[in-house]
């Protein structure tokens, strides 16, 4: 790649387990914000901090990474079976229950009829 750019992705792979993607290669990282446990092929490195502060003590614990790639395979063979696990484990979809039948709201009643009364002709 081009000097000067930066590349860098990072995939959560199970709550506090992190893939990292670089430029310079994969690397893993376990642990949460505040104290994190990095593996590497480079080595292993530990880092404590205050979140939010911008103040973090980092350490290689280990140099070379010894084991990594066996280790990285072994994660990523756990991410998958999660996935088909958690898969298996959502309810299939449930069909959608027809709506209940609308009830018809009886027709207006019609006021009643008034019928005038016919004068009777000798009363006139």
């Amino acid at each position: 790649m081009l000097p000067g750019f930066r590349f860098r992705k990072g995939i959560n792979l199970f709550p506090g387990v992190r893939l990292n993607i670089s430029k310079s290669g994969v690397s893993t990282s376990i642990g949460k914000k505040g104290a994190t446990i990095n593996l590497s092929p480079h080595g292993t490195t530990g880092s404590v901090g205050a979140p939010g502060t911008g103040l973090s003590y980092r350490k290689q614990l280990i140099k070379g990474g010894k084991g990594y790639y066996a280790f990285l395979v072994i994660m990523l063979g756990f991410y998958v079976l999660n996935l088909v696990y958690n898969s298996h484990l959502k309810p299939a979809a449930q069909p959608v229950a027809a709506a209940p039948a609308q009830i018809e709201a009886p027709a207006a009643v019609k006021p009643p009829v008034k019928h005038h009364r016919k004068k009777h002709p000798a009363a006139q």
